[in-house]
């Protein structure tokens, strides 16, 4: 059979048709990919514009879109490759000296179309190579996108090699190749019109598009295999049916004996082809997620949760019929997976309406989660949301967070860069109510309030706002306070009171300047060995801290804590001073301590035995929308809060951005792009066909 194949290979090899394709495949995929690059860049630069820290989703935006163009092209392409790969029918093939049966040498034109499509494939992931310049392209899905294109390939070509024993015609028989393929494309389109009913079933189990998505979302399933082999062998033995001799081989075997044992090989063929079918329709499934950040598992804080529950949870996403529907199962089955508690459904809005008015559902996507007799309404049903909310009905009462306000600063609902409106919606998808707070002619804070935040105050607090929020601390409350370094916000003596220390200093770290940023940008690494940061390893970002200090002598019943540190190179100096040099060294504040501390976290338990945790940041900035999706500062903040909130024993999980960060082209590297992807990759094979065509016409 290895013989077979190489001299098929080699006789394939030696005419310009592969050479031809596969210069046309890699030059449409290359046009297709500079576009949604050039598409992506464009977005990514718009989105700086207004806010610095966005960035886009390289998977979701680019290689998503681009594998999917790719199955396209395999779709019409594919059949080229393999019309006429029957000798008598098509273009004949090599001359055998030696005993071959027919079968083999169909079965070798066949691997021998499918190495050359496995090449194209190939080729084609150079295209996305050309990202790591610029970006870091996720892998796992590279790998599991190409080998999902693989196996469309090898159904494609067993489509084509079908069409090619019907036909002595070889444009008949890839137009007739490539029909198939699109009747199989398009089943999933009628599935939603038939909704619940097994025929709808059935059609989106056909459907090439519902098994090919998972490989490009990263996720490589049994099921999904199965259906592409299943699709693979049927029709290579409805080809040995009507193939009929060809009369190619040394020992061909007699056409009545031959057409007894195809026949019967087709009939095994098939029953093992509704095996497969039945299996996939029953739901017999194992899968694995490639992808690098994880995005088709359970976040570890979210597997956590679930395996802290204590009462049954019913899950309710509402969403129509199809593959939606079908996505959103799936995630809720990582759910049902983790826990025996946990139970969902989908439910259809159109078809139960009376159930949608009942928990006030407004619009697809909406998810209802019931225990302990509540229920909470989630906005999307995403993980976060879904697991936030678990732990929010497990702890029996939803926290509230207040903001500050009425003193320069930032506002939660201001989307502006300076705004804080990110911060809220974060706080809000981790299962927190996030309210404003006034405390101006107010002698306490809100007496539903769990954490205060105070997020860089320009003006001073009042005397009545300061006892507000003494009192608070006296209770029990937890405070958060972020300060600039030119201001205190009349803060500093009450978090002196809690053996905080503010100094008039400015952190520079001259280590910034080498990766093209200011000395005063502190990049941050290191943090504080206290339960809800422990593990904590994401970089964040901090412009223009101020370094925080403990009291020499700490207040009775306190304990300070550090919980983020600038570099080992890094130094205070004071705050505008114009003789600090670059280094950032002066006659100012230094830390005798070793690295400034950039935020402190104070406990103390009162008279009373009520236990308050006050966090102070040395910067605001780094809360603003501005830079909250820089790195990893929103998960910092993320944790913070649940430290303060739960004593570090769950840990929200805020949406995990998986891939996205900002990814902006230069004029210079699209061009370089698009010169590599549209030129230099599938010129060499258009040389090679044309020279090809010109030795045959020689010949």
């Amino acid at each position: 059979m290895r013989r077979v194949f190489f001299r098929e290979m080699s006789a394939f090899l030696s005419t310009p048709v592969p050479y031809f394709i596969t210069g046309i495949f890699l030059l449409a995929s290359g046009l297709f990919f500079f576009h949604e690059t050039a598409a992506v860049s464009l977005l990514s630069s718009r989105i700086a514009q207004t806010q610095v820290s966005a960035g886009v989703s390289l998977s979701e935006l680019l290689l998503v879109p681009f594998f999917w163009d790719a199955s396209m092209l395999v779709i019409f392409l594919g059949p080229l490759v393999s019309q006429g790969l029957y000798a008598g029918k098509g273009t004949p093939g090599p001359a055998y000296v030696f005993p071959v049966s027919d079968g083999k040498i169909a079965f070798g034109r066949y691997l021998a179309a499918l190495g050359v499509l496995g090449a194209m494939l190939f080729l084609n992931a150079f295209h996305v190579a050309v990202l790591a310049f610029f970006a870091a392209p996720d892998w796992g899905i590279v790998f599991s996108s190409s080998l999902g294109l693989l196996l469309l390939g090898a159904a494609v070509l067993a489509m084509g090699a079908f069409a090619s024993a019907l036909t002595r015609h070889q444009a008949s028989s890839a137009a007739l190749a490539m029909g198939i393929a699109l009747v199989f494309w398009t089943s999933g389109w009628f599935a939603p019109l038939m909704p619940g009913s097994t025929t709808g079933a059935v059609l989106q189990e056909l459907s090439i598009p519902f098994h090919l998505s998972r490989f490009f979302r990263g996720m490589i399933s049994l099921r999904d295999l199965s259906y592409f082999l299943a699709l693979t062998v049927f029709f290579l033995g409805l080809s040995a049916v009507f193939r009929g001799g060809t009369g190619t081989g040394v020992q061909a075997t007699p056409p009545g004996e031959l057409r007894a044992v195809r026949g019967a090989g087709f009939i095994v063929l098939l029953a093992c082809t509704l095996l497969f079918a039945h299996l996939i329709l029953i739901g017999h499934d194992m899968s694995g997620d490639v992808s690098s950040n994880g995005r088709n598992r359970l976040d570890l804080r979210t597997e956590n949760i679930i395996r802290r529950l204590k009462s049954d949870v019913g899950i309710l996403v509402f969403q129509p019929a199809g593959i939606n529907a079908r996505g959103a199962g799936g995630l809720l089955d990582l759910f049902a997976r983790e826990s025996r508690r946990i139970s969902f459904s989908v439910v259809d809005p159109d078809l139960q309406p009376s159930l949608a008015r009942r928990y006030g559902i407004t619009r697809y996507g909406q998810a209802v989660i019931l225990a302990r007799g509540r229920s909470v309404v989630l906005e999307r049903g995403g993980e976060e949301e879904i697991a936030n909310a678990l732990l929010s009905l497990e702890q029996g009462r939803k926290k509230n967070i207040y903001v500050l306000s009425g003193h320069g600063e930032g506002d939660i609902f201001s989307t502006g860069r300076a705004g804080l409106s990110g911060l809220r919606e974060s706080l809000e998808r981790s299962g927190y109510g996030v309210h404003k707070s006034i405390l101006s002619g107010q002698d306490a804070v809100p007496w539903d309030a769990d954490l205060l935040v105070i997020p860089g105050p320009r003006v001073e607090l009042g005397p009545e706002e300061l006892y507000a929020v003494s009192r608070f601390i006296e209770k029990g409350g937890s405070l958060l306070v972020a300060l600039e370094p030119r201001t205190d916000g009349g803060l500093k003596a009450l978090l002196a009171e809690m053996g905080v220390e503010l100094n008039g200093a400015v952190v520079k770290d001259p280590s910034s300047r080498a990766l093209g940023g200011d000395e005063s940008v502190l990049v941050v690494d290191t943090y504080g060995e206290m339960k809800g940061l422990d593990g904590f390893s994401h970089t964040t970002l901090f412009p223009t801290a101020r370094p925080l200090g403990m009291g020499r002598k700490l207040p009775p019943r306190t304990v300070v804590s550090p919980v983020a540190r600038a570099s080992e190179a890094s130094r205070s100096s004071e705050a505008g001073e114009p003789g600090a040099d670059r280094a950032g060294v002066s006659g100012g504040y230094e830390n005798r301590e070793g690295p400034p501390s950039i935020a402190l976290l104070a406990r103390k338990t009162s008279r009373t035995g009520a236990h308050a945790g006050v966090l102070v940041f040395g910067d605001a900035d780094f809360l603003t929308n501005a830079y909250l999706n820089v790195s990893g500062n929103r998960d910092l903040a993320a944790a913070c809060v649940g430290m303060l909130l739960h004593g570090g024993s769950y840990v929200p999980i805020d949406a995990r951005r998986g891939d996205e960060r900002p990814f902006v082209l230069t004029p210079a590297q699209g061009f370089a792009a698009f010169l590599f992807s549209v030129v230099l990759l599938p010129l060499p094979f258009f040389l090679a066909g044309a020279w090809f065509r010109r030795v045959e016409g020689c010949e």
